[in-house]
């Protein structure tokens, strides 16, 4: 007899690899199975939430598998922490399911499981109801100091992490097939949350953010939150060599500066406090220097006069 929604929620969340995990972080006091869990975090350090919830045709590809859903789906949710400069202390998931597939739900476990014990975060809860599919995930982090978008000064730097336009180039090998192993591919379903980047960047970045929506996208927000204007330098946007390889320099650029799903970092540093960045540099991805914040309003390329269009992702808006 299959399991009902009770039994099988023990078996997949309830099981002795998660209480193994749970116990292993010192924060956890109570994961799942009652009513709420009890988290207590670290001395003198604020509580940071963020939820993200992901829907099929808009977060992934339709027919994606539950292990490819929940890596990406906790991979892109433990970024907001990372952008926070939060160390994580545990997330939820609630999953809405048309009805309950065993084999689905088990790779969900799964690729909840592989994410979770990589970041060696517990899970401290959740819930699953019946309806068309959707998988949100809560993430709870703390920090001391946190990132946020605006308090960005005029003058400070622009840096993003790591390099650009692979997880763009990824999303078109996957609607080509849809389980490839392709490394583009991997880079759109397993992102990389900089954690550890974040923690450091705490009292040497003045605003972060992570790229998500598109890098224009993205820095405008951090513009428009600080009260200033951004200036880019177009040749400096760290495309990734082999996309542009592939696709050509100027298809790579325009992913790099609006595609998203890249979930790298963008901050601004104050200049006096560059050389504390390169200090910790071989402790993060490199980071590189793109452009500089500016008195006004908006986001340009150096030496252009108008402001670049922001067409990053918009929920709802034709993207």
């Amino acid at each position: 007899m299959a399991p009902n929604e009770f039994a099988l929620i023990r078996q997949l969340f309830h099981s002795a690899r998660w209480r193994e995990l749970n116990s292993t972080h010192p924060s956890c006091l109570l994961g799942p199975g009652d009513d709420c869990a009890l988290v207590t975090p670290p001395p003198n350090e604020h509580i940071a939430l963020s939820i993200d919830t992901a829907l099929p045709g808009v977060h992934f590809p339709q027919g994606a598998t539950g292990a490819q859903i929940a890596v990406r789906a906790c991979s892109t949710a433990l970024s907001d922490l990372a952008a926070c400069g939060a160390n994580p202390l545990g997330f939820l998931v609630a999953v809405q399911i048309p009805q309950l597939d065993e084999d689905f739900l088990h790779a969900l476990s799964d690729g909840l499981y592989e994410v979770a014990s990589h970041y060696s975060i517990p899970l401290l809860g959740g819930n699953m109801a019946r309806g068309l599919l959707a998988v949100t995930v809560q993430v709870v982090g703390s920090t001391s100091a946190a990132l946020r978008r605006d308090q960005a000064q005029e003058g400070d730097r622009i840096f993003v992490s790591g390099t650009l336009a692979t997880a763009a180039a990824g999303l078109v090998k996957v609607r080509d097939d849809l389980h490839t192993e392709h490394p583009f591919a991997a880079a759109y379903w397993r992102p990389t949350p900089r954690i550890q980047l974040g923690m450091c960047l705490r009292g040497i970045a003045s605003s972060a953010i992570d790229i998500s929506d598109g890098l224009v996208q993205d820095v405008g927000h951090i513009a428009q939150a600080s009260g200033l204007g951004a200036q880019l330098d177009r040749s400096a946007l760290p495309v990734h060599p082999d996309v542009v390889a592939e696709y050509g320099s100027e298809q790579a650029l325009l992913w790099a500066a609006n595609a998203g799903d890249d979930y790298e970092l963008c901050f601004t540093v104050p200049v006096d406090k560059i050389p504390l960045l390169h200090r910790n540099a071989p402790t993060f991805p490199p980071c590189v220097e793109i452009g500089h914040m500016v008195s006004g309003t908006g986001v340009y390329y150096m030496g252009e006069d108008s402001d670049i269009p922001a067409s990053g992702y918009d929920h709802f808006a034709s993207n």
